[in-house]
């Protein structure tokens, strides 16, 4: 018995031990290559560990908010997060201090990360894992209804979510409608840990943690998140200028299992993310929270130092349950075009310059107000676009009407109406030959005079007219032709 207790002792330090190791230092005793600390966490730290979450709550100057029912706001909004978040989150709920201030949406954009620390010397970084600013104005929307605007700082990453404005009925529990907005506006942090092809596994921080509301999940299939790259010093804090959230790339949820994700990279690049492992970078990726209704402003420029705006670059859609892509709008003269979606999921931008594409990206419309996008310039221009679009339709068309006038003309000619005949010739003389055609392109060239100092835009428009330029001497009929008819009209008198 002595010895079953003693062997039953030794298994539990075992156990104990390699959950301090962790399963990154256990893969490493079996002679994994990768750095046993290639994170700030264990595994079972990371599932494990609540969000530790510092809640700032701002209130109007309405008279309605005195300090008696700022107080017990206070009191209801932490009790009802108990219930509804539960262990998820180790918060602190307080009014904002009096420095930070905000009553719009504009002014939540001028929060610095720094202001967020130097407005109370008991807050550090290192302490927090978010920080959420919630303001609440009790008549902004009219004396039926109330105003909630919250924004989430995600401390590891420093980045900031968008100002989420939450309308809400006056005759509701304000609590109940703060809690929801936090929830909102929270963005849950995974941890990728294995990458291959467009294949991502990842670890949901907190993810081994129950939620008070069964109803609420941290990750569902669907969700997606920003895929970033974190640099750390030794003590685990962010490196200055260390965080770099990988651009036009996205990571779509296909699969949660308790803290385990699965999803799949969606991405402009071919291989958008390379984890290498060297023991002061992790790679992460944080849930994004669009806003319904909003669009975001896509700027097409051209890749490059000092890149100018690409004018009239179609942009296609295809959205989650679309079939095929379909037109949504061309960059005007500043190159932007405005991408809107009624939905916040993930969708795919298509660019394309005449039938040139130029490139596809992931983009949740609204996520950002506005975007800027550099792709490979392909030289076509507005107006140079245009006059070769309308040239190759005058063309197909120019070729139709000859075509037909020619087999009317022989109809004629053959049944001995040669009086229809002269009148179906005529109206073939009044249509451009193969070289008047061609002598019109060289008159329309001459006049583009801005192509002088635009040289893509000038080799683009030479080779759409070269291809032009062979097909019209093989479809349309030449001056020669024209003097074989008049001949043998001539010889039927």
């Amino acid at each position: 018995m002595i010895d079953r207790f003693w062997r039953g002792c030794m298994c539990l330090a075992l156990l104990m031990s390699l959950a301090q190791i962790g399963p990154g230092a256990a893969r490493a005793a079996d002679g994994d290559s990768k750095p046993a600390a290639a994170t700030t966490d264990s595994a079972i730290s990371w599932d494990l560990s609540p969000y530790r979450t510092l809640v700032l709550v701002r209130f109007d100057s309405s008279a309605q908010w005195s300090t008696a029912r700022r107080t017990q706001l206070l009191v209801d909004l932490r009790e009802r997060v108990r219930t509804t978040i539960g262990g998820v989150w180790k918060y602190k709920i307080v009014e904002a201090p009096a420095d930070l201030r905000w009553d719009h949406a504009a002014d939540l954009d001028k929060i610095t990360f720094d202001a967020i620390f130097s407005a109370a010397s008991d807050r550090r970084p290192s302490d927090l894992d978010k920080v959420l600013l919630l303001g609440l104005a009790a008549s902004s929307l009219g004396g039926d209804s109330r105003g909630i605007l919250v924004r989430e700082l995600d401390v590891r990453t420093q980045l900031w979510s968008p100002p989420i404005p939450v309308d809400t009925s006056a005759g509701g529990d304000i609590s109940v409608d703060c809690a929801r907005a936090l929830w909102s506006a929270f963005r849950p942090l995974v941890r990728i840990d294995e990458v291959t092809g467009s294949d991502a596994t990842a670890r949901i921080r907190g993810g081994g943690l129950p939620l008070a509301d069964r109803s609420l999940e941290l990750l569902r299939p669907g969700a997606m998140l920003q895929p970033i790259v974190r640099h750390f010093d030794a003590d685990g804090r962010t490196a200055k200028n260390g965080v770099f959230p990988i651009a036009w790339t996205m990571l779509r949820v296909s699969q949660v299992d308790g803290a385990t994700a699965k999803g799949l990279l969606h991405a402009a690049a071919t291989q958008p993310l390379a984890i290498q492992w060297d023991g002061r970078t992790e790679y992460l990726a944080l849930a994004v929270s669009a806003r319904p209704g909003h669009s975001t402003e896509l700027t097409v420029r051209a890749r490059g130092p000092g890149g100018q705006p690409l004018e009239d670059v179609e942009a296609l859609l295809l959205g989650p349950r679309d079939k095929a892509f379909h037109a949504v709008g061309r960059t005007d003269g500043r190159g932007v075009v405005a991408i809107e979606s009624d939905h916040l999921e993930l969708d795919i931008v298509c660019l394309r310059s005449g039938d040139d594409p130029l490139a596809q990206i992931p983009l949740v419309p609204g996520l950002e107000p506005a975007a800027t996008v550099q792709v490979e310039d392909n030289g076509r221009r507005f107006e140079t676009g245009d006059y070769i679009a309308h040239l190759r339709a005058g063309l197909i068309d120019l070729v139709a009407q000859q075509s037909v006038l020619k087999s009317r003309f022989r109809r004629q000619f053959t049944s001995g109406k040669i009086a229809q005949a002269k009148a179906t010739l005529a109206a073939l003389k009044s249509l451009k030959t193969s070289e008047a055609f061609l002598q019109a392109i060289e008159t329309r060239r001459g006049q583009f005079k801005s192509l002088t100092a635009d040289k893509l835009a000038a080799a683009w428009l030479e080779a759409q007219l070269a291809e032009i330029k062979t097909l019209a001497p093989k479809f349309l009929i030449d001056a020669a032709a024209i003097e074989r008819l008049d001949d043998v009209l001539a010889k039927s008198n």
